[in-house]
């Protein structure tokens, strides 16, 4: 039996324990925080929302000093700006064959990359999304699975058999194109995280006003053009979600974009950030590794990014309590651009 180590125990990887708990008895969770770890080594991990709640008993551990090296692969469910930190302390415990994967959001390359190398270093798309009810109690908010994948397409057999562990219990996929595959979902991030953060409205709100939709459409055509730059190639979002053709500057596309906003943010019209919230507690947000990213690109390739720009430093702005959460900041940022 695989031995499993799982990184944090917010709501991905407190659910991600749910899941492989179905099938794997042997599952640790390290959490700096000691009261969650005790109680996750009280009550085990639940998971709601899905067919039916899922329950599975792991241990969990607030002091690296517990763990031994024996893990066959370990899942990294930090925020971006911690997973190199997060990877480099957890290293010792794992086998010189364990895969570490990235479980962030945005797109965290060679962060991971500078710990593990190539031949070790995995990354996941998370296409589920789960919320926090309590300590070891998590709900799911958005049905779906995940994609896995290595530098350039490489495959080993480790990355094979990942894949036979986590299938049976959450729906799993190997892709050759995972930075792709992750610069999809991070622009959809860029998008609506760091529009609520901006603004504290929620994602029906933002669409409704014809500011939230103009700095859409720039978000994604700036993140479009450095992708074509960098020579990524991005997948559609949810297997439907063309890119290419929503940034196309036709009629046709034009009319989609209306179209797209308007389901959008009729279906989650209600849908708060859970960003945001974190960010009233004190917490960083990650949109270093969203829009910062797509500006990244754009200063290696000497192009410009206005937008997402001044997105990132708005957002700096409002971290430093600088700038105030108002709708405003979208005319600003379109006047200004």
């Amino acid at each position: 039996m695989k031995k499993i180590l799982i990184v944090g125990a917010g709501a991905i990887g407190g659910s991600l324990a749910a899941y492989l708990g179905q099938t794997n008895s042997s599952i640790t969770i390290y959490e700096r925080q000691k009261g969650i770890a005790d109680e996750i080594n009280r009550a085990g991990v639940t998971l709601t929302g899905d067919k039916a709640p899922l329950h599975a008993a792991v241990m969990a551990v607030s002091d690296l000093r517990m763990l031994r090296r024996e893990y066959d692969v370990c899942f990294l469910a930090t925020r971006a700006y911690q997973l190199q930190e997060a990877a480099q302390s957890v290293l010792p415990y794992l086998k010189d064959s364990a895969l570490m994967v990235s479980m962030n959001n945005g797109v965290c390359i060679d962060e991971l990359l500078s710990v593990a190398g190539e031949l070790s270093a995995c990354w996941c798309s998370i296409n589920f999304g789960a919320g926090i009810q309590s300590p070891a109690n998590y709900f799911l908010k958005i049905r779906g699975g995940i994609v896995l994948g290595m530098k350039g397409g490489y495959c080993p057999p480790q990355l094979l058999e990942l894949q036979r562990l986590i299938d049976p219990v959450l729906k799993c996929e190997i892709t050759d194109n995972i930075i792709g595959t992750l610069y999809s979902k991070m622009l959809i991030n860029a998008c609506i995280t760091s529009t609520a953060i901006m603004t504290g409205q929620t994602l029906g709100d933002i669409l409704a006003s014809p500011e939230g939709r103009q700095i859409f459409d720039r978000i994604m055509m700036e993140g479009v053009r450095m992708a074509k730059a960098e020579g990524i190639r991005i997948v559609p979002y949810r297997g439907k979600l063309n890119y290419y053709f929503l940034c196309a500057n036709n009629p046709v596309s034009k009319l989609f974009r209306r179209i797209y906003y308007h389901f959008l943010g009729k279906k989650y019209r209600e849908r708060t950030s859970a960003t945001l919230e974190a960010m009233r507690r004190g917490v960083r947000s990650e949109t270093d590794y969203y829009n910062g990213y797509i500006c990244r690109l754009g200063n290696s390739h000497h192009i410009a990014c206005p937008v997402n720009m001044e997105i990132c430093r708005t957002v700096r702005e409002i971290e430093q309590d600088l700038n105030l959460i108002s709708p405003y900041n979208l005319k600003l940022i379109l006047q200004k651009n």
